[in-house]
């Protein structure tokens, strides 16, 4: 429905396990495992339809203020399926 055509549709089901700590005032290391395991609906016969991905996920937020940081975390692919990616962010905490 909301894919190119032709192309198949996935289902997926996702855990993250994080992990954080302070290092010093505005320095936060974290990390995280990404197992995703993923459906092919309709796959093409002789196409295995699952497939699991993993990544682990180093990074880092800097703290800007007392409710804003910038996050920084790449995503390294473990297996043979996943892929490689980066990404930077701004974290809010809300209280």
């Amino acid at each position: 429905m909301f894919g190119r055509a032709g192309d198949c549709d996935t289902t997926r089901f996702e855990v993250t396990p994080l992990l954080s700590g302070q290092m010093d005032k505005s320095i936060e290391p974290c990390g995280a495992l990404d197992a995703s395991f993923e459906w092919i609906k309709a796959a093409p016969t002789g196409v295995g339809d699952t497939f699991t991905r993993l990544h682990v996920v180093p990074g880092s937020e800097y703290g800007l203020c007392h409710a804003v940081g910038l996050v920084g975390e790449i995503g390294i692919g473990l297996n043979d399926q996943p892929f490689t990616c980066a990404g930077v962010g701004i974290a809010l905490c809300l209280r």
